[in-house]
C-alpha cells in the first residue's frame, strides 16, 4: 500500500474516533468544508454544517459499530463502503442507525486525506416495512470502533 493509501485509512479510522467522541477540531482537519454529507434520512450537510451540528451536541455519538467493510484504492480517491450501526442522540433524543455506508477520500494539495464525500442509507432490516423474512441471510457480526480496529481492503 502507497504511503497516501495509508494516509487515507489512517485518516478514515480517526475520523471514526473523532465522531464517537464528539471531536469537532479533528473533524476539522479531515472533512472537506464543502464535502458533501448525506444522511440516512436524505437530509445533505455540508462538512461545515455536519461538524457545527456535532460541536453543538446536535449529534452525539454513543457507541459505533463497523462491519462489511470494504476499501478500493482508485487514481486520486480512496472509497470506503461498510454497515455502521450507531447508538446516537439526534437533539437530544436516543436513536439507533443500522446503515450501509460510503466515504470517499481524496488528498489536499498538500498530499493531506480530505473526506469529500458521505453517503448513508438504511439497511433493508432498518427500514419500517421490515419483516424477518427479508433479512439477508447472513450479516457478519460488527466490530466496534477502536484504535485498533483493522480497515479491511479490497485487492
Amino acid at each position: 500500500m502507497s504511503l497516501v493509501a495509508e494516509a487515507v485509512v489512517s485518516a478514515e479510522s480517526t475520523r471514526r474516533q473523532a465522531m464517537l467522541h464528539s471531536d469537532a477540531a479533528v473533524l476539522r482537519t479531515l472533512m472537506d468544508d464543502d464535502c458533501v454529507y448525506v444522511h440516512s434520512s436524505g437530509f445533505v450537510d455540508s462538512g461545515a454544517a455536519m461538524i457545527e451540528k456535532i460541536a453543538a451536541g446536535e449529534v452525539r455519538y454513543r457507541d459505533l459499530r463497523f462491519s462489511q467493510e470494504r476499501i478500493t484504492h482508485l487514481l486520486g480517491a480512496t472509497v470506503f463502503v461498510y454497515r455502521q450501526q450507531a447508538t446516537m442522540s439526534l437533539g437530544g433524543s436516543p436513536h439507533l442507525s443500522d446503515t450501509l455506508c460510503t466515504a470517499v477520500w481524496t488528498t489536499d494539495e498538500s498530499r493531506q486525506p480530505r473526506l469529500v464525500s458521505f453517503h448513508s442509507a438504511h439497511t433493508p432490516a432498518h427500514t419500517p416495512a421490515h419483516t424477518p423474512a427479508h433479512t439477508p441471510a447472513s450479516i457478519p457480526a460488527s466490530t466496534p470502533v477502536s484504535a485498533s480496529s483493522p480497515l479491511e481492503e479490497t485487492p
